[in-house]
């Protein structure tokens, strides 16, 4: 290490002679926070690169969800039924692993159920095609994680200009994902670890197991751990991740927002939700794949247009609805739907590619990563 640190700096950072994660989203936090359970002793520090955290943690739009009945269909035509099996239990197990490193007040946690939307006009084919094998999906979601008679046809009357019959999921919900974050971060910070915001990583040899940052410092853990889902490619560059950018839109207050539940599109492409009677709406990638391959945020104007349409000629009749805010997130997705959790090196591991499902499937990813890791520490 060397830099211009103060001796006082510099005995705080001997923490960073030991195990060192980077990035502090669910999936490096989780993955703390099973080391620090099972070694105590042993020093274990997360840098992350923003104020909270870079990735998608924090930007995502806050689902509590495993699949959509044409999301496992689709997923059907290019895995093998075990293979959908087993990443329906990933899921679902995932989810389930988070609720137990948190609680659902901390994180706003509402299990207020979901709805597959179809629009009659667009999705005639895929809609009889999901109400046919409902029964089929059902099987691989109970085979999975034994939850009877998850997903059902039902009609609501939303007012919405779209199909009157719906796919009811029961098992979903939604959260808020800063808090969600938090609550890690103080379970973390509470098993002993520690946390350094703000640090900028250059390079990563996994040969020699350092760590390059800004400033010429240079870190030389025993272990390094990288939870840097679509940016793993800036630091690693032959692996299979390739990373995409959602557009995610909040509108201004809603007046007489009654419905409260999470909902699906376009075979999970495109979902909305009330939040505090606002309407958040994101996705739809797959009309502007070209454009939305990248790890820079920023806005797609083809794709805000093509959301704010929906707002106002699909879910209302009201072209007075404003967007207050808009953003956009990074995903990490790749030939495998599966992620990847692998040691790369003596020294240096890997926990990424989650595909857009970080919050179902993060904190499993971490203890996944964490056992793995824990195999050599033994």
């Amino acid at each position: 290490m060397s830099s211009n640190f103060s001796f006082w700096e510099k005995q705080y950072m001997q923490a960073l002679d030991d195990i060192v994660i980077i990035g502090a989203g669910i999936v490096g936090l989780t993955t703390g926070i099973y080391l620090k359970k099972q070694f105590p002793e042993r020093h274990v520090v997360i840098l992350e690169k923003g104020m909270i955290t870079d990735g998608a943690s924090s930007k995502n739009a806050g689902f509590s969800c495993f699949g959509s009945v044409t999301e496992i269909l689709d997923d059907l035509e290019t895995m093998s039924e075990k293979a959908v099996i087993d990443l329906i239990r990933l899921r679902g197990k995932g989810l389930e692993e988070l609720m137990k490193l948190t609680s659902q007040d901390d994180i706003q946690f509402q299990k207020c159920g979901s709805f597959e939307l179809f629009d009659d006009l667009l999705d005639e084919e895929a809609k009889e095609e999901a109400f046919q094998k409902i029964d089929m999906v059902n099987g691989l979601v109970a085979e999975a994680l034994d939850f009877k008679n998850t997903f059902e046809k039902r009609k609501e009357n939303f007012g919405f200009k779209l199909s009157p019959t719906a796919i009811f999921n029961q098992y979903e919900g939604q959260l808020n994902p800063v808090l969600l974050v938090n609550a890690l971060r103080k379970h973390f910070k509470e098993c002993g670890g520690l946390i350094f915001n703000g640090a900028h990583i250059i390079d990563v040899d996994t040969e020699k197991g350092d760590i390059s940052l800004e400033n010429q410092v240079i870190l030389a853990p025993r272990r390094i751990v990288l939870c840097t889902n679509a940016f793993t490619k800036n630091l690693l560059v032959d692996l299979d991740i390739i990373p995409y950018r959602n557009q995610v839109l909040m509108t201004k207050p809603i007046k007489n927002l009654k419905w409260n539940a999470c909902f699906h599109m376009d075979r999970g492409y495109i979902y909305f939700r009330n939040y505090r009677n606002r309407l958040l709406i994101g996705g739809a990638r797959n009309i502007d794949l070209l454009n939305e391959q990248t790890d820079e945020y920023g806005s797609n104007s083809t794709i805000h247009k093509h959301l704010i349409n929906i707002i106002h000629h699909r879910l209302f009749s009201d072209e007075s609805i404003e967007i207050d805010h808009s953003w956009s997130g990074i995903i990490a997705t790749g030939k495998s739907k599966q992620p990847i959790i692998t040691k790369m090196s003596d020294s240096v591991y890997l926990g990424a590619r989650l595909g857009g499902m970080g919050v179902a499937i993060g904190s499993a990813v971490g203890k996944s990563l964490a056992e793995l890791i824990s195999q050599d520490i033994s």
